[in-house]
């Protein structure tokens, strides 16, 4: 039997956790506002600006696996993972803040200028986001994974509020505005590193629970055979997820400036998600001990899947849409991230850095392709940066972004039960009577 967390152990987890608010500071700031800032701002073409996107996120989860195989190849573990955010840190916010100086340049050299900071930016992220996020596995074992994960994701909510309080000047042009956005831009820089390095300090001294799980947890961990597919179902649905879902709030800052003409509203609504998002996780957390992870994830996916058929269909309610997807949106991204533990360990042992690399790429690879649809979506549609919309086309691009994460989230459903599958299979093998072999169909299921 394991003995109760101390005090020092609760400490670790917090400040393991804590780190996840600067990354989503960093995070939420390119994800809410670069395609808005690289097409209102330097006036960069929408499917230019789409392209931008797309390729520092793929270059970002590209480099996931080869930076995780290299960790894994120098020993990893919390050491190595120690140094590689204590090096990188600072590098990851120099970048950032340097991409928010915008010389007044012609909208070529800007294009250029912005595909070269976001590379470098994306890069440098890239090789703390592994080592973070690798941190999972020893830190998040067995019973913790959820508890873990739900802590990640309230800082992650933290972070994004942050940033939604001082939405307004992304969504302005002049010079006053220029400069408000260096100097959030600086402040998230330091919350990055700091956080980051908090995250570091106190994993080193806390002790880390390395009980063994329970037999019925065990059986389902178990390396063998079901252990890859079991890690690639959930890449697919990480993939599919990142693909789909994030479109609908980055099409926000346009919906503020271009269609309700309210800059202002921006604040309200990404305020009003990522509260929702924080206020929901509780009741993820209780809900995730009482029922299997899937289920949970599944009823996350229906409720998000809802929020986008209200905007759909019924736009003056779209703050409450907003507020559902937040709901939503919550139990996806805590749930998803505790499934990962237990498909990493089944993947086998010395893989973790590299299978949560290639997990980071998933995701990454998705919202990248989901940032250039939303680019090539705003070009066919002829938006422009001194005019946005023409007419008609307004309310075609709030549909466009509606159904597009509402097919996703309907489409995450059945993979989700093939994960659900995948991962009950090698418990039912184990849980058949001594002397006994299982029937086929059910090895196989």
């Amino acid at each position: 039997m394991s003995s109760p967390p101390r005090r020092a152990d609760g400490l670790a987890l917090l400040a393991y956790a804590s780190g996840n608010f600067g990354k989503n500071v960093l995070a939420s700031t390119f994800d809410f506002f670069l395609l808005y800032l690289l097409t209102a701002r330097w006036s960069v073409a929408p499917a230019a600006a789409g392209l931008v996107v797309m390729l520092g996120l793929v270059w970002d989860g590209a480099a996931n696996p080869l930076l995780g195989r290299l960790m894994d190849r120098a020993g990893g573990g919390i050491d190595g993972y120690r140094r590689a955010l204590l090096l990188g840190a600072p590098a990851v916010g120099l970048a950032f803040a340097i991409f928010f100086l915008a010389p007044d340049w012609p909208a070529g050299a800007m294009l250029a200028w912005a595909l070269l900071l976001t590379l470098a930016f994306r890069t440098a992220f890239s090789w703390c986001d592994v080592a973070h996020n690798a941190l999972i596995v020893p830190v998040a074992r067995g019973h913790r994974a959820t508890l873990v994960s739900g802590l990640r994701y309230l800082f992650s909510c933290l972070g994004a509020l942050a940033i939604a309080r001082v939405a307004t000047p992304f969504l302005q042009t002049d010079h006053h505005a220029t400069r408000a956005t260096l100097g959030i831009a600086a402040l998230a820089a330091l919350a990055y590193v700091g956080t980051l390095w908090l995250s570091v300090l106190f994993v080193r001294a806390a002790p880390i629970d390395t009980a063994p799980p329970h037999p019925a947890l065990a059986a389902t961990i178990a390396p063998g055979r079901g252990g890859d597919a079991a890690l690639i179902s959930l890449l697919a649905l990480a993939f599919l997820q990142a693909l789909t879902l994030p479109l609908f709030v980055r099409s926000l800052a346009f919906i503020a400036a271009d269609l309700l003409h309210r800059p202002a509203w921006l604040g309200l609504a990404l305020t009003l998600f990522s509260l929702a998002q924080a206020a929901a996780l509780p009741g993820w957390m209780l809900l995730a001990r009482r029922l299997a992870t899937p289920a949970a994830l599944a009823l996350a996916f229906a409720i998000a899947a809802l929020a986008f058929a209200v905007a759909m269909v019924a736009p003056a309610a779209l703050l409450l849409a907003i507020g559902l997807f937040g709901i939503g949106n919550a139990g996806i991204q805590m749930l998803i991230w505790a499934l990962l533990p237990a498909a990493v360990e089944r993947a086998g042992p010395r893989r973790e850095a590299f299978s949560v690399a290639l997990f980071l790429l998933a995701l990454k690879a998705g919202g990248g392709l989901s940032g250039a649809l939303l680019g090539l979506v705003l070009s066919v549609l002829g938006w422009r940066a001194a005019g946005g919309f023409a007419a008609g086309a307004g309310g075609l691009f709030l549909a466009i972004t509606c159904l597009v994460p509402l097919t996703g989230a309907l489409l995450c459903l059945p993979l989700l039960r093939l994960h659900a599958r995948i991962g009950a299979a090698p418990a039912r093998r184990q849980a058949a009577p001594a002397g006994r072999v299982p029937h086929p169909l059910a090895a196989r299921a």
